[in-house]
């Protein structure tokens, strides 16, 4: 994967969920020295920071976890499973049976990241995700009481994971 040009000084989390999100697969490889925009310790830690405050519901983060350093590699990954999750909540689906082409019509985005949320959603408490069969349909299935982006409640997102 080659790292993705990012505009110098691009530290704010606000910024960094767009720049993600903008990414035509939903992903973003990128060194903290160029996220930063420089090699100084403190603009390094506020890259770092920026990173770690991205909502850990919608993003995947992978970087070393060594020292913070201008070469650090971060890589990070939009994958809106809260997306699907209100989607279900709004049409009162505990069971949503849907192809990959309709759900990335959707949620408007890449067939890659339609995928990347399917598979993080499916790694939560609470949520089964049966890949799609010779049918080409993906099956998803919420308990909204062990599922921890649900409220039984309320049945609104939390955010948290």
């Amino acid at each position: 994967m080659t790292q993705a040009a990012v505009a110098p000084g691009t530290v704010a989390p606000a910024e960094l969920d767009s720049l993600v999100r903008a990414q035509p697969e939903g992903r973003l490889v990128v060194s903290l020295g160029t996220l930063a925009g420089s090699t100084a310790p403190l603009d390094l830690h506020r890259a770092h920071r920026a990173v770690t405050r991205l909502d850990a519901t919608e993003f995947a983060v992978s970087t070393d976890d060594g020292e913070l350093v201008a070469e650090t590699v971060v890589e990070i990954a939009w994958t809106p499973v809260t997306a699907i999750v209100d989607l279900m909540l709004d049409w009162d689906l505990l069971e949503l049976e849907i192809t990959l082409a309709e759900l990335t019509e959707w949620l408007g985005v890449s067939e890659a990241i339609a995928s990347s949320a399917l598979e993080r959603l499916g790694g939560y408490p609470g949520v089964t995700v049966r890949e799609p069969g010779d049918d080409a349909v993906v099956r998803v299935w919420l308990d909204v009481d062990s599922c921890p982006l649900t409220m039984s409640a309320s049945g609104s997102v939390t955010g948290t994971a």
